[in-house]
């Protein structure tokens, strides 16, 4: 990643204003002064994309506010034309909050607590963008629902002052049942002892307004709107009535301050509730947890400490997070009684996504937790879609042998294959809509292109309709892609592995839509490759037609 000079940068050793709505960016005379406070300090790669295309977002504005020894510390700066920004911060920060706005996208912010030197924002881009006058009564819209009602001459300026003239808004809605990524922050809020604890989300929206010379504006004193959540598409055990938190971009923690209700009409499902300020509202609450105990080693069986441990809710909205001591153990809470993803990731290395259904105390697992530590490139994809298609498969293609004279087919019918010491997985295979499938590669065994494609298997709509999104990690470097455009079929081919002759890999764009050959092409696969194996010639046409009978109808 090509890192910048810090010309952009505004750094204060006191809490700035934060990145509101496209307001004012950065005095490029300004360079990077910060002393923290004599401490050893650390540079911050942040970047800016597209949440669905991967597109650099220059002109962020990015906020960093970071923790030390109970100390606060803020900076901020805008990316460049690359869509990055580089600070620098204390290395002996505790937690290290990043969030970014820009304009036509919503506010986003990920957090830092495992030493982390890089961040990736990945920015949903807005639904809609209306404007209105300020001096009259406002229902703001996004597809037929009134997402906000303001009350005439309700917004002021910093200064309290009112617009001499129109205001726009932009509203982002967040469905956290499609991507729980899409949410900002680490789903944590704090309890009554100031404890962080995780929450479930069933949906939440970002509302920002600026007028035309880009000055930023919210509730005045004593002002309140009305707002409406979409309730999250793929939500389940829906409560009537809900708490409603705020995002606090300085300290990444969900405030609660509030309530909604349930609204079902003819404008679809929704949280209805009054507030006083506008940012990211939430509908969501604190869950009774259990804790995950476990340990985290390399291939070698040698403890990783710092590796950091996250579980993922299949059957709710949530994440939680942890970080292996000095002794590699971790604990990490979830919802009891559901089911959860579970990973750990270290600058060494990523493990297999691992499915788990908790029960109604805490666990420990048998096993510790690898991370797959090669000296190779190591790779993980992660496919995710909308409701309809029902189920997109994904479908990884590679060379069985040096001489690429044989090839491997890796999907839900042959979802482990081993080639030497080399090893992928199809951890997560979703049929129920929204996904995610996960695909994890320890290692490439060959030089040559190793193909991951889509395959629509069910649902009445198309790919690129849904919308499916692929992301790829490689060796800690995160991509996304989106479908082409042009007439779609069956078959979107995504993006090859590049592999040279001295093992390096590149991501090479594909991107484009094939017939269903490519994606099911005619193979040689078992389920372990090694030099004695015994292969099986499965034909395509029979792949189609068992597979089908076995996915939906053995289980």
């Amino acid at each position: 990643m090509k890192k910048t000079l810090l010309a952009t940068m505004i750094i204060s050793a006191t809490t700035l204003a934060g990145c509101g709505g496209g307001g004012g960016g950065s005095d490029s005379n300004n360079s990077n002064d910060n002393s923290n406070d004599g401490g050893a300090s650390a540079v911050l790669t942040v970047t800016a994309s597209d949440y669905f295309t991967g597109t650099s977002l220059s002109g962020t504005e990015i906020l960093v506010t970071e923790t030390v020894d109970g100390s606060t510390n803020t900076y901020s700066g805008t990316t460049d034309e690359n869509g990055e920004l580089t600070l620098t911060v204390s290395s002996d920060a505790d937690r290290i909050v990043v969030s970014g706005d820009a304009a036509d996208y919503g506010e986003y912010s990920r957090i830092i607590t495992d030493g982390s030197l890089s961040v990736q924002l990945f920015m949903q881009p807005i639904n809609s963008s209306v404007t209105f006058s300020p001096s009259s009564s406002s229902d703001l819209t996004v597809s037929d629902l009134n997402v906000v009602s303001l009350a005439a001459n309700s917004i002021v300026d910093a200064d309290g002052n009112a617009p001499a003239g129109d205001v726009t808004a932009e509203i982002t809605i967040i469905d956290p049942s499609v991507d729980p990524e899409l949410m900002p922050g680490n789903y944590e809020a704090l309890d009554e002892n100031g404890d962080a604890q995780p929450i479930e989300s069933f949906g939440a929206v970002s509302v920002t307004f600026n007028d035309d010379e880009g000055n930023s504006y919210n509730l005045g004193t004593n002002q309140t709107a009305t707002i409406r959540i979409p309730l999250g598409s793929n939500s389940s055990d829906i409560p009537t009535t809900i708490p409603l938190y705020y995002y606090d971009e300085e300290t990444g923690y969900w405030v609660e301050e509030g309530t909604a209700t349930l609204v079902i009409d003819t404008d679809g499902s929704y949280y209805e509730g009054t507030v006083s300020h506008f940012t990211t509202w939430n509908a969501d609450f604190l869950y009774e947890t259990i804790a995950i105990s476990g340990c985290v080693e390399d291939s070698s069986g040698e403890k990783i400490s710092s590796a950091s441990i996250q579980t993922q809710g299949v059957s709710y909205s949530g994440q939680a997070f942890a970080t292996t001591d000095l002794s590699g153990n971790f604990s990490v809470l979830a919802k009891p009684s559901s089911s959860i993803l579970l990973t750990a990731t270290s600058p060494e290395g990523t493990s297999r996504t691992y499915t788990l259904a908790t029960g109604t105390s805490d666990e420990t697992q048998s096993e510790c937790i690898t991370l797959e530590t090669t000296e190779t490139s190591s790779a993980t994809v992660t496919l995710t879609w909308g409701e309809n298609p029902s189920d997109l498969d994904t479908q990884f293609i590679g060379p069985t042998s040096e001489s690429g004279d044989g090839k491997f087919l890796l999907f839900y019918g042959n979802d482990e294959v081993t080639i030497n010491n080399s090893y992928m997985y199809l951890d997560v295979d979703d049929v129920t809509s929204y996904g995610p499938e996960i695909t994890t590669i320890s290692s490439f065994p060959y030089a040559g292109r190793y193909s991951y494609a889509v395959y629509r298997y069910a649902g009445s709509s198309t790919i690129a309709a849904s919308p499916a999104r692929v992301k790829v990690t490689l060796d800690n470097a995160t991509q996304v892609f989106s479908p082409p455009s042009g007439d779609a079929t069956d078959c979107w081919a995504v993006f090859d592995f590049v592999v040279d002759s001295n093992g390096g890999v590149t991501v090479e764009t594909v991107g484009s839509w094939e017939d269903d050959s490519y994606c099911y092409p005619d193979v040689e696969y078992s389920y372990e490759y090694s030099s004695q194996r015994s292969d099986v010639t499965i034909n395509k046409s029979n792949i189609l037609k068992d597979m089908i009978k076995q996915k939906y109808y053995a289980k």
